[in-house]
C-alpha cells in the first residue's frame, strides 16, 4: 500500500522588483535565480498531493473492502444463528419460533454430548463425543478428512462456512462458499452434476470486479431458475445459489 508522506513547505521566493527601483537589475537577478527551486519546490509538493491522494484512495478501497468482508461473516453467522436451535434433551418438532423445520437446522444434546442436524426429512447424527470427537455423520475413527462435505454431509452449505478462494474455471462442490476473484479475467463457476434438493453453493464477487469481469456460472445440465440457460453475473453479487428441484432448478439467493 502507497505511504503517505509529509508534503515539502512552500518556498517563498524573492519579491519582483517594482519598476523604477534603484537596484532593479539586482532585485531581478535574485528574482530569477530563486525561480528555479522555487519551482522544483512545487514539483514536489504536487508529487506529494498526488501520492497522498493514491494512498487515501487505496485505503478508502481497503476499508469499503474491508466492510464487505465484516458483512459477509456477519450474514454467515445470522445464518448459522437462524438454523441453531440451541441445546434440548431430544429432537425439536419444530424450528425457532415454532416455525417448521428446514434443512440444516441444528441443535445440541448436552445430555449425551451429541450435535445433530435435520436434513429436511429426519434428523441425523452429526458430531458425536463427550471427551473428544469419537464420529462425524456415522464416520468413526480419527478425522483426518477436510471438510463436512467429505463426511457425506451434502446440506453442508447451511451450516459449513468453508470459504474457497478462486481465480479461474473451478467446479463448485454443494456446501461450499466462493470468493470469486476475477482480477485476472473472467471465468466459470461450473454447478454440481447431481444435487440434492436443498444443496447450496456460496458466490461472493471478492474484488467487486465482475461487472468489469463477469462470471459465469455454468448449469451443468439442470436449470437456473427455470430456465436452461447459464447465469451470467455482471454486477457486485454476494449470495448463494440453492438448487430447489428439477422444475425450478438452482435459485440465485442474494444475501
Amino acid at each position: 500500500m502507497t505511504a503517505i508522506v509529509a508534503p515539502p513547505g512552500a518556498l517563498i521566493p524573492p519579491a519582483f522588483p517594482p519598476l523604477g527601483a534603484s537596484n532593479f537589475n539586482q532585485m531581478a537577478y535574485d528574482w530569477g535565480t530563486a525561480e528555479p527551486a522555487v519551482a522544483q519546490r512545487m514539483a514536489d509538493l504536487a508529487q506529494a498531493t498526488h501520492q497522498n491522494a493514491v494512498a487515501t484512495h487505496e485505503r478508502a478501497v481497503s476499508a469499503d473492502e474491508s466492510a464487505n468482508d465484516a458483512e459477509w461473516h456477519a450474514d454467515r453467522v445470522a445464518l448459522l444463528n437462524s438454523l441453531f436451535l440451541g441445546a434440548a434433551a431430544s429432537d425439536p418438532a419444530t424450528g425457532k419460533g415454532g416455525a417448521a423445520l428446514v434443512a440444516g437446522n441444528f441443535y445440541v444434546n448436552p445430555t449425551v454430548g451429541h450435535i445433530r442436524v435435520y436434513d429436511g426429512t429426519a434428523w441425523r447424527q452429526s458430531v458425536a463425543g463427550m471427551a473428544g470427537v469419537a464420529s462425524l455423520n456415522s464416520k468413526t475413527g480419527a478425522l483426518e478428512l477436510s471438510t463436512l462435505h467429505d463426511y457425506g454431509i451434502t446440506d453442508a452449505a447451511r451450516v459449513e462456512t468453508d470459504v474457497n478462494v478462486i481465480t479461474s474455471d473451478t467446479t463448485a462442490v454443494a456446501g461450499r462458499s466462493y470468493d470469486c476473484d476475477t482480477t485476472p479475467g473472467s471465468f466459470t463457476l461450473t454447478l454440481p452434476l447431481t444435487p440434492g434438493v436443498g444443496a447450496r453453493v456460496g458466490v461472493r464477487d471478492a474484488q467487486r470486479t465482475f461487472h468489469l469481469y463477469p462470471l459465469t456460472v455454468l448449469r451443468n445440465g439442470q436449470r437456473i431458475e427455470g430456465t436452461e440457460d447459464d447465469l451470467l453475473i455482471n454486477g457486485f453479487a454476494r449470495g448463494f445459489l440453492e438448487f430447489r428441484g428439477p422444475a425450478l432448478g438452482w435459485l440465485f439467493i442474494s444475501l
